[in-house]
This record gives C-alpha cells, sequence and structure tokens, in this order.
C-alpha cells in the first residue's frame, strides 16, 4: 500500500494506492486556489500509475467550476466513466453535477463499495473502519 498527502491553504489531499486503484481523500474546498495541488495526485494517478480513480468527498463542503468540476473534467478525459468514481457526495454537490452535466459519473455510498466496483484483482476488498 502506498499512501501520500498534502495540506493546502483551504483543502486537504490524501492518496492511498491500493487492490490496483486509487482513492484520493478531499477535505474541505476544492476551487481554483487548491486545483494545482490536487491536480498533482490525480496526474501521479494518471501518468504514474494508470489505475481506475475513487475519489472520496465524505469531508468536502464546497466545490466550484473553475477547479473541482476542472479536475473532474480531465479525469473523465483521461479514465472514462468506467474507470472513474465518486464516494460520499452530499446532496448539494449532486445538484451541481447534475447542473454540470456530470451526473454520468458513478457515485457510490462509501469507497469500500466504489473500490469492490473499479477493483481488477480483488472481489471484496478488507477496509477499516475510515473508509
Amino acid at each position: 500500500m502506498e499512501e501520500r498527502s498534502i495540506k493546502l491553504y483551504s483543502s486537504e489531499v490524501r492518496y492511498i494506492y491500493r487492490y490496483n486503484v486509487g482513492i484520493i481523500f478531499l477535505q474541505g474546498d476544492i476551487d481554483y486556489f487548491s486545483y494545482p495541488e490536487i491536480n498533482f495526485f490525480f496526474e501521479y494517478l494518471f501518468e504514474i500509475r494508470n489505475s481506475p480513480i475513487v475519489i472520496d468527498l465524505r469531508e468536502v463542503g464546497f466545490i466550484d467550476s473553475t477547479g473541482g468540476l476542472r479536475i473532474l473534467r480531465e479525469s473523465i478525459k483521461k479514465l472514462g466513466y468506467e474507470r472513474l468514481a465518486l464516494s460520499n457526495v452530499n446532496s448539494n454537490i449532486k445538484r451541481l453535477f447534475k447542473t454540470a452535466n456530470m451526473n454520468q459519473i458513478p457515485i457510490y455510498v462509501n469507497v469500500h463499495q466504489a473500490v469492490k466496483e473499479l477493483s481488477v484483482s480483488v472481489v471484496d476488498p478488507p477496509f477499516d473502519k475510515a473508509c
């Protein structure tokens, strides 16, 4: 298992690479100012790992169109809908996705469920309670 994290001005990003899936945990507000650092993790997982990605939004309060939606649009272009999933999405963010015509991204109740769907090597990955 590989893990990295970075604390930003208004948000925090942590990722774990498990079961051939990159899991990105976002916290705080995802906006224009946090985009470059968050994008670093996405680029790493796209280019180096070439893995499916689960984005956990459990601790995200706000996503703007210049930062958060931009990251998702780029993710969809690189991965396609079949290799990208979201988990723990609140109703305000779901509405934003629907308004932006991005409601085709699979949304799961929790990280465990999303990884189970995207994982190629493990049918039922054992997760700790934090997921």
